[in-house]
């Protein structure tokens, strides 16, 4: 069963050397986002809709009936 590939070897050993770096640290949550990034993509995104309802608005006011 360990027929295995000088591929899957190499794969096997720099997984391996790979996971050796990972301490406890590493393991530790993540600290959330701060506040600022949330509010700036909310304007963003509010922005965006705005400017498309208008546009919107103007492509509708500008057709010939």
């Amino acid at each position: 069963m360990s027929n295995r590939t000088p591929l899957e070897e190499r794969l096997r050993a720099a997984l391996e050397a790979r996971g050796q770096l990972i301490s406890a640290h590493d393991l530790s949550p993540a600290r959330p986002p701060a506040g600022s990034t949330w509010g700036t993509r909310r304007i963003r995104r509010v922005l965006s809709v705005a400017v498309a309802a208008a546009a919107g608005a103007a492509a509708a006011g500008n057709q010939v009936i």
